[in-house]
């Protein structure tokens, strides 16, 4: 009877050695197997993303897109215009001219604004003899109205512009727009010109004032033949609201052969 009772205990350990063996590998299964979870079903985050947001979280490290306070991105041409962008300033600038004084020289430039809102800017020129720069001018413009033309004065930078044979000017800078006065300028209205030619020459000219206050105005002015300046003009006047005087404006340089006038403000004292 012993063989058939060692049989059953020999069965009975093969039997124990693979229930611990399937159990062993039961836990081994547990303790690496990764649950799949979705995120939403949770109300957090997904992984990589920013809270708050469906925009992907920046690396640590990484850069981040810049914007100016205040801009966006995609901003208008009027908006380069104001911080100082010429690129839609819609100033269109003439060849700089020399304006003779006796035996010295005014040099100065024909500008029109072509565009709808007033602006002011400074605008430099170059006089050039063959490819070498000969001379560097610049100059500013309060306030020029829309469709208005004056004629600026150039103040020099270096060099002689008499000595070049060709010219060119460029708005070089857009400048912040005092809105108070630019609407004084609006209100400016000139009537009648005329020229009293004597050794000190004068274009007197009629000045109104349609605003309900008074002002104390820098006045100029610009006699042209054939678009050039040959000619400018200067002076002041305090008008009342309201009222409208003949103002006498000092001239510098050729007060014959002209076929233009031109008179506007170069600025507002008050």
């Amino acid at each position: 009877m012993r063989p058939p009772q060692r049989g059953r205990s020999l069965a009975a350990a093969l039997l124990a050695r693979s229930l611990l063996a399937l159990l062993l590998a039961l836990l081994a299964g547990c303790a690496h197997a990764t649950p799949s979870v979705n995120p939403d079903s949770l109300g957090g985050t997904p992984p990589g993303a920013a809270p708050g947001g469906s925009q992907p979280a920046s690396p640590a490290g990484a850069a981040t897109p810049q914007t100016s306070p205040g801009s966006s991105a995609g901003a208008s041409g009027a908006a380069s215009a104001a911080s100082g962008s010429p690129a839609a300033a819609g100033i269109d600038a003439g060849t700089p001219a020399l304006v003779h004084v006796g035996d010295r020289y005014l040099p100065v430039v024909v500008v029109t604004n072509t565009s709808g809102a007033a602006r002011s800017f400074t605008i430099a020129a170059t006089w050039k003899k063959g490819d070498t720069i000969a001379a560097t001018e610049e100059g500013s413009v309060f306030a020029l109205q829309p469709g208005e033309t004056r004629v600026a004065n150039l103040a020099s930078q270096s060099g002689s512009p008499a000595a070049g044979d060709t010219a060119e000017a460029h708005v070089d800078r857009i400048l912040p727009l005092d809105q108070h006065q630019s609407d004084v300028v609006s209100k400016i209205q000139f009537g009648r010109t005329a020229i009293h030619h004597g050794q000190l020459s004068s274009l007197e000219v009629l000045v109104t004032n349609t605003d309900t206050a008074p002002h104390t105005l820098m006045l100029g002015g610009a006699l042209l033949a054939k678009g050039v300046p040959i000619a400018t003009a200067s002076g002041s006047a305090t008008l009342g609201a309201r009222l409208a005087l003949p103002v006498m404006l000092s001239l510098a340089g050729d007060d014959s052969g002209f076929d233009q006038i031109l008179a506007y403000v170069t600025a507002v004292l008050s």
